[in-house]
């Protein structure tokens, strides 16, 4: 949807299903027609990002999905995925995926809490985070504020392009519903 409809098209999308359908629709035509070249025809979806991650280790899909790409170079080390796997990205961006850390408002150690989100904000944790032996995520962190003598911490990032957020949450449903009635039912 990213790439057809654009993401500027879509971030101050309303959370009203005609206004989003009218939007999104030449991304359900675009999915439509590639229907026929995709697994089992388009007819049925893997369920899970674990269920496609299988089906690509067992050559029975030609690729999988993920918001981090360091995830694919461990799988990659792992022996999980070929070695000949590569880490592509979409020209006009891809979807990245933020984690935020918050403290309840009745939270009985807020202090405690706010020691842990320290730490998971320091240096350390966030290069131990970019490791693919560990997470593989990427770092929350500006690399070009990091000092250059911590930098070495890090593992080497995979290129992933332009990074774009994720919608509003309460999009979600609405799509979801529209893709499920314009591609998933289509032709059924």
């Amino acid at each position: 949807i990213y790439d057809i409809v654009g993401y500027e098209n879509l971030i101050n999308l309303p959370e009203n299903e005609d206004e989003v359908r009218k939007v999104i629709q030449p991304a359900m035509d675009y999915l439509n027609e590639i229907k026929p070249y995709l697994w089992n025809k388009g007819e049925t979806y893997p369920a899970t990002i674990a269920q496609l991650d299988n089906m690509y280790s067992d050559g029975e899909v030609y690729f999988t999905m993920t918001y981090s790409p360091n995830t694919v170079k461990g799988k990659i080390d792992s022996n999980e995925y070929s070695k000949d796997t590569e880490i592509i990205a979409f020209d006009k961006g891809n979807i990245s995926n933020t984690h935020f850390l918050t403290i309840p408002e009745n939270a009985p150690n807020k202090e405690g809490a706010m020691v842990l989100i320290n730490f998971l904000m320091s240096i350390d944790a966030q290069a131990s985070k970019t490791d693919t032996a560990n997470w593989g995520d990427m770092t929350v962190l500006d690399m070009d504020k990091v000092p250059n003598e911590e930098k070495s911490k890090f593992s080497e990032t995979a290129e992933f392009g332009k990074t774009l957020p994720e919608l509003n949450a309460g999009l979600v449903p609405i799509i979801e519903k529209i893709w499920t009635e314009e591609v998933l039912q289509n032709g059924k």
